[in-house]
């Protein structure tokens, strides 16, 4: 799996709150993971993800960390929030849609 510049900064948007990771991995899989577990993937996952991964080799904590910083991203909300603040353009934040939409048909 190789990821565009764009979204490895969507990736690693939401690897950078490990403990909202941590709580939506509960609440679907009722208390599965162990803290510790997520905040190490989040953090392996933050380093790896600049290079292509083999999305297969990754252990199941990885693999679900990954899955929700992906589905549980809200980048494209805050460069739409930009847009409305007139702080990014339509184009820009036009790409980083794109690229989220992208980004969740890879998993």
């Amino acid at each position: 799996m190789r990821l565009t510049p764009i979204q490895v900064a969507i990736v690693k948007h939401r690897l950078e709150i490990p403990d909202a990771i941590h709580e939506c991995l509960n609440d679907t899989y009722a208390d599965q993971f162990d803290y510790e577990d997520v905040c190490d993937a989040a953090e392996y996952l933050a380093e790896a993800i600049e290079e292509p991964i083999d999305y297969d080799a990754l252990t199941n904590v990885e693999r679900q960390v990954l899955k929700d910083a992906i589905e549980g991203s809200t980048y494209a909300d805050a460069a739409d929030d930009a847009v409305s603040n007139r702080e990014m353009s339509y184009q820009e934040a036009a790409a980083i849609r794109r690229a989220f939409e992208r980004l969740q048909g890879l998993i």
